[in-house]
């Protein structure tokens, strides 16, 4: 198998990434933790009109039973052999500060499953409702569970998630809008 596969491309065994939910990587043994780059020309990720994106190859943590959905954040269990979670509680840095690894981008794989997460370009990002997606152009922080908020003047030593791309002014809870990941990516 290559080394550098931003430049040859992942096996994706659906053809659409966020699809992908397999007990064992059994086509290509050696691509968990590999980043590459995913046209999503037909929308894979649930952003109309956006391509180019880098997509991860990771597991989620076995245990994981929170629901996470399209546009969630999933957070860093493992760093070592590429795990995420969608459960703050489990995450390296814990309730307090969870380390983010990417997006959701569509069908998750079920606990302890390997699939794909979004780990830059544009993206869908949920938050907790309408006032957390005040101005676009404004830096995104993570919230509670697997949502995001716009950072405040109190948040300056939270890590940036992702920067605001459109507005949505849904006053429901769980609401979705496009978001421009900027996330160290952890690969090796």
């Amino acid at each position: 198998m290559a080394g550098n596969l931003r430049e040859e491309g992942l096996y994706i065994q659906t053809g659409n990434p966020f699809s992908v939910n397999e007990v064992s990587p059994q086509f290509a043994p050696g691509q968990l933790g590999k980043v590459s780059a995913f046209s999503n020309a037909g929308n894979e990720n649930g952003v109309s009109g956006e391509v180019g994106i880098l997509v991860q190859n990771v597991q989620r943590y076995a245990t994981d039973t929170v629901a996470v959905i399209q546009g969630g954040l999933a957070f860093w269990q493992d760093m070592d052999n590429f795990v995420v979670t969608g459960e703050p509680a489990n995450a390296i840095g814990g309730t307090t500060e969870p380390i983010p690894a990417g997006i959701w981008g569509g069908t998750l794989p079920a606990a302890g499953n390997i699939g794909f997460i979004q780990v830059a370009g544009v993206a869908p990002g949920r938050f907790a409702d309408s006032t957390s997606v005040a101005t676009v152009g404004k830096n995104l922080i993570w919230a509670t569970n697997h949502q995001l908020k716009q950072a405040g003047t109190q948040d300056s030593d939270s890590p940036v998630v992702a920067v605001l791309k459109t507005l949505n002014t849904a006053t429901t809870t769980n609401i979705s809008a496009e978001v421009l990941l900027n996330l160290p990516v952890h690969t090796w």
